[in-house]
């Protein structure tokens, strides 16, 4: 839960991706007469109690512009897609607020969407989890078509090619054993697999 600002006034907006699963929480500032700032607490004492293992979805990013503007959709796919066993996922885009290492503990997952022109951070990333006992694990249209890139550059312990959704639960119960594989092939999820959705 984090305190947010919307048209001047001070209120705590929390976004759900599931049912359990609060992810997000934004403020507008309109001093900037841009879009949505995000504000950002990823300090352990806001993360709350350590599970069986943690699990982290981060958006590499160089620079962070405290804006968002593209927040990719795949976060809050695979935020969903955790089961709650392992608690509240904790996203990170990079071009909001940068990932502070210290707050990954061995044995939490980190989950690392990458494209080209992210891919640099994102192994770099990926090595910083791995330096802190964490399972690296990528996804991506990067890392789906250079998986060994992943691999080699970004000490990945796990790929994921294809969709996530419905993989990413294989994928933290073999973290959980210890036991990540190299590649894990996701496919695609078929239309009759997808909720349905109400509009309006």
């Amino acid at each position: 839960m984090f305190l947010a600002r919307v048209n001047d006034h001070v209120s705590t907006v929390t976004l759900y991706v599931a049912s359990d699963c609060a992810v997000f929480c934004y403020h507008r500032q309109p001093t900037l007469g841009l879009g949505i700032v995000f504000q950002v607490d990823h300090t352990k004492a806001a993360l709350g109690e350590k599970g069986p293992m943690r699990v982290f979805l981060i958006n590499p990013s160089d620079i962070a512009f405290g804006i968002g503007v593209i927040t990719p959709r795949w976060l809050f796919v695979l935020a969903g897609a955790t089961p709650a066993r392992y608690g509240v996922p904790i996203i990170v885009d990079e071009t909001l607020a940068a990932l502070d290492p210290a707050n990954i503990d061995p044995g939490d997952v980190v989950g690392i969407g990458i494209h080209t022109a992210n891919a640099l951070r994102g192994m770099e990333v990926g090595r910083l989890a791995r330096k802190r006992g964490a399972w690296a694990i990528y996804g991506g249209v990067h890392a789906n078509l250079h998986p060994q890139e992943a691999h080699e550059l970004g000490c990945a312990h796990g790929v994921v090619k294809g969709d996530g959704d419905q993989v990413w639960k294989r994928v933290l119960a073999d973290c959980e054993k210890g036991d990540p594989q190299p590649l894990y092939d996701g496919g695609r999820v078929a239309g009759d697999d997808l909720s349905g959705r109400r509009l309006g």
